[in-house]
């Protein structure tokens, strides 16, 4: 049977699915966000972020299974590659926030964290089915080789840039720089925790910050509609 390390996880990864669906499901229907950009980035990353718990879920599921290696591998190369995925589209959903609140700006910082997003998902996808950053033991279960630390640095380096971003602009945000920069606070935070408790507290700050983001992004539309 499964630990019951995994199913506790397997657990919160599938709520965290649950509850994201839930409000892409709420962005997805409401007329007043058809015509927003940053909005349309915005379920984008939600998207890719159902697909990383979804993915991770699975991930627990299979693990420790030497007949289900080449799953195992699968479901973490696509956790991996959309949260990467996730965090690209909503660096664009940022800038375009903060253009249209504020003042038109560059897609530059966007395009950069889009950019190492697709790198870092081709080093993943190497580093995994190569088992270069991760490997297998005998008992099929995966372990973290030491390559491993450079992505724990970049997935920093990723998250810290958005909080140097947001607050690059926060005399024309005024309050609203900190509240923008959740999503790289919480982020950041969670990541010591994450060598407790694998990817849990990352994944579940990376959620969280996108359900507040979505109170941000709605109640902003809200605003310039009265």
């Amino acid at each position: 049977g499964i630990e019951l390390g995994y199913v506790i996880n397997i657990a919160v990864y599938l709520t965290m699915a649950v509850f994201i669906a839930i409000v892409l499901t709420g962005v997805l229907v409401d007329n007043q966000n058809k015509s927003n950009t940053f909005i349309k980035w915005f379920t984008m990353s939600l998207t890719a972020n159902i697909a990383m718990l979804v993915a991770e879920a699975a991930f627990c599921f299979f693990d420790g299974n030497m007949e289900t290696v080449l799953i195992t591998k699968t479901c973490a190369v696509i956790s991996y590659c959309s949260a990467y995925l996730m965090a690209g589209f909503f660096a664009f959903c940022l800038v375009e926030f903060i253009g249209e609140t504020t003042r038109k700006i560059s897609y530059t910082y966007a395009y950069i964290v889009l950019f190492v997003g697709m790198v870092l998902s081709i080093f993943a996808v190497v580093g995994i089915f190569g088992e270069f950053i991760i490997f297998f033991d005998n008992t099929g279960a995966m372990q973290y080789s030491k390559h491993y630390q450079f992505i724990s640095i970049a997935n920093f380096l990723v998250f810290s840039s958005e909080i140097v971003f947001v607050f690059y602009y926060r005399k024309l945000l005024g309050r609203k720089s900190f509240t923008l920069s959740i999503f790289g606070i919480l982020s950041v935070i969670s990541m010591p925790l994450s060598l407790l408790w694998d990817t849990i507290p990352i994944y579940s700050a990376v959620s969280v910050s996108l359900l507040i983001m979505n109170n941000i992004f709605r109640n902003e539309i809200s605003d310039r509609l009265l």
